[in-house]
């Protein structure tokens, strides 16, 4: 089964999170030519597959149609902290 038959409009909206992390990572990639230093430490998305998402649903005894769950989509990033006593960010 392909992703938009089984995920339909909510696809646009899932590929859009992926999206705004490549623009985060060439971004990243700026600042490490500029900066010299790694801001962003690691950047990652994924959607997970129809196969995968039937199969939790099974798992869990939802019906099918319940696709809507959380973690139909993920992303993760890790900043680095910068070393400046000025710098409050955690």
């Amino acid at each position: 089964m392909k992703p938009e038959d089984f995920y339909g409009s909510e696809l646009l909206r899932l590929n859009a999170v992926q999206q705004l992390l490549l623009h985060i990572e060439d971004y990243q990639r700026l600042l490490e030519e500029k900066e010299g230093r790694k801001v962003i430490q690691y950047c990652h998305a994924r959607i997970k597959t129809p196969e995968s998402m039937l199969d939790k649903l099974e798992r869990k005894q939802l019906p099918q149609l319940s696709y809507n769950c959380s973690d139909r989509k993920g992303s993760r990033m890790r900043c680095n902290r910068r070393n400046s006593d000025s710098d409050n960010c955690t």
